[in-house]
């Protein structure tokens, strides 16, 4: 029945990234951080929920209704695990979109506006999203930093009349 401490918190983070609190305020504030990370990584929290279901089902008796109960409450919370992570693909190319309308960019990575949730990611990406090497910053600034997309704007400040000075 030790089950339930892994499951719970994880059913907890997907139901408030899916359903999130709007009222009273301090209860939205905690159900935004709540859903949070779970929202950014939601590979994470699955992986976590497949191993410690895996780890009950070889380690303890699921028979009970109890036992029955948590498990389906790891199935339910993995099929929500799963449609956040859909939601996060077809993101996306929202934004591809979005941005070559917007700002005449040619989309994130070229060819995928306007293609929903048919790009390939990569596996780094998903089981270490963190960090980031210097080389992709520079690889990424090349690309959308040049000298002629960019704009840059001076600030003069305007003479006060009847200041000090005049």
């Amino acid at each position: 029945m030790s089950h339930i401490w892994t499951v719970a918190p994880v059913a907890l983070v997907t139901l408030a990234a899916l359903a999130p609190p709007h009222r009273p305020r301090p209860v939205a504030s905690v159900g935004f951080w709540l859903g949070y990370l779970v929202n950014e990584f939601p590979f994470f929290a699955f992986c976590w929920l497949v191993a410690s279901t895996l780890l009950a089902l070889g380690n303890e008796r699921i028979g009970s209704p109890a036992g029955l109960a948590v498990l389906a409450l790891a199935v339910l919370t993995a099929c929500g695990l799963a449609l956040i992570m859909w939601r996060g693909l077809l993101a996306g190319p929202v934004v591809a979109r979005a941005l070559s309308r917007e700002l005449g960019l040619d989309g994130l990575n070229g060819s995928s506006v306007g293609r929903a949730g048919y790009r390939r990611v990569p596996a780094r990406a998903v089981l270490w999203p963190l960090p980031l090497r210097a080389r992709d910053v520079q690889r990424v600034a090349k690309k959308y930093l040049s000298e002629d997309q960019g704009t840059t704007g001076w600030f003069v400040p305007a003479p006060q009349a009847g200041g000090k000075g005049s």
